[in-house]
């Protein structure tokens, strides 16, 4: 069919100005396949009713209206996430999907504002403020401090900014932190028992490097068994080296070293874990959150709106509106106290997690409280551990001081 047949003084079947698409535009036959059009879009191949033929601002502007209404529709979502827990969850997975975003975009555009936001701004989760000062009745300069003479001051601080952790390092003496982190790492890590065990090992290699040269180390026994001893001049069964502090006694692995350098330099500068934080959670979350959802399920089932299709729905939209409070908590800490907030925090999801579970399952009250922290708590001591497991190996090898 021509062009100029579409310009028949016959009723337009489209309803024309039901869109932005301007009338002299649109036909009343699919440009493509010629089907009769009775909307914006060909019922029968899907193409839109639109030669697209008009000037490059109209174009433009029509672009940015189709934007407006997709953000429309993001707010719309986020309002009633937020107010109306459940709701979004409910109707999407009930197959209202155009009213309402998606919950995989909602919750890969949130995780994707909150960590790229605490990596522009260089804020991090939480920091360690860790200082020493020497104790009541002590009168010593700094270099004659020892590690008995010196107590911690140790305080945690909710979701710091880099630059506030380099105002409160500046003036602190790392030496003395070193020496009393190191000290107390090691006493906290051996017994009295264990001190005694090291101080024998130490004896003893002493004892077999001044008695024993390296040719009869090596040398196998008058009895055909091959001596006990080392090429360091210790036992086997000691297995204990002084340079680098790593002991095992009674076959207890200890490494007071490595766990001091680590908290030393995790207070002078959180960015050591937080990048770990950044890099593993979304992973995490992602691996874990089948996981939630067949846990959940076990619990709550059944009755044709409780599938499994219905917990990952449910799931992706509450993973988006817990990193919505964690976005929002970050901003107002930086003008209420972090303590304060954290709290805010966490007593609201205590109480949108309830709320939005009961409008997505319709089960009772107690059923649906017992659900939501069971799981809930058993989730997060999953992923606590998972994340800390993974942190540990990630930095482990990275410490520097």
């Amino acid at each position: 069919m021509e062009p100029s047949d579409l310009n028949a003084d016959i009723g337009h079947i489209a309803p024309l100005d039901s869109d932005n698409i301007p009338n002299e535009n649109q036909a009343h036959y699919c440009f493509s396949c010629e089907e009769p059009m009775r909307g914006a879009y060909c019922i029968a191949c899907g193409q839109k009713n639109d030669n697209m033929r008009r000037g490059v601002f109209s174009l433009i502007w029509e672009l940015i209206t189709s934007v407006t209404a997709i953000e429309g529709r993001i707010w719309r979502s986020w309002r009633s996430l937020l107010f109306q827990p459940g709701r979004v969850a409910r109707e999407f997975a009930n197959g209202r999907r155009t009213y309402w975003s998606s919950p995989i975009r909602v919750y890969l555009a949130m995780s994707i504002l909150l960590f790229a936001f605490m990596g522009l701004t260089n804020t991090h989760l939480f920091g360690v403020d860790l200082d020493v000062e020497p104790k009541d009745g002590v009168e010593k300069t700094d270099t004659a401090l020892t590690a008995d003479d010196l107590s911690f001051k140790l305080s945690t601080k909710w979701f710091p900014r880099q630059k506030y952790i380099d105002a409160i390092n500046a003036d602190k003496n790392y030496d003395l932190i070193a020496l009393k982190v190191r000290h107390f790492t090691s006493q906290d890590i051996l017994t009295a028992d264990d001190m005694e065990a090291v101080e024998a090992v130490r004896k003893r290699r002493e004892n077999n490097i001044n008695q024993t040269d390296n040719k009869l180390k090596k040398t196998p026994a008058s009895d055909g068994t091959k001596n006990n001893i080392t090429d360091n001049g210790t036992s086997k069964d000691d297995n204990f080296n002084i340079d680098t502090l790593n002991i095992e006694v009674n076959h207890k692995s200890l490494d007071s070293s490595r766990a001091a350098d680590l908290l030393i330099s995790f207070s002078r500068n959180p960015a050591v874990l937080t990048n770990s934080f950044n890099k593993w959670l979304p992973r995490l979350i992602f691996i874990l959150m089948p996981f939630t959802v067949l846990f959940s399920a076990l619990f709550i089932r059944g009755r044709g709106n409780a599938m499994l299709y219905d917990h990952i729905v449910h799931a992706a939209y509450l993973h988006a509106v817990a990193f919505f409070f964690l976005f929002i908590g970050i901003i107002l800490s930086q003008f209420l106290p972090p303590q304060f907030i954290f709290n805010i925090l966490f007593f609201a999801l205590l109480i949108y997690l309830p709320i939005s579970l009961k409008r997505m399952f319709g089960r009772g009250w107690i059923k649906t409280i017992w659900t939501s922290y069971g799981v809930g708590f058993t989730y997060l001591i999953i992923l606590i551990t998972s994340l800390s497991i993974v942190i540990i190996m990630d930095i482990g090898n990275s410490i520097t001081i």
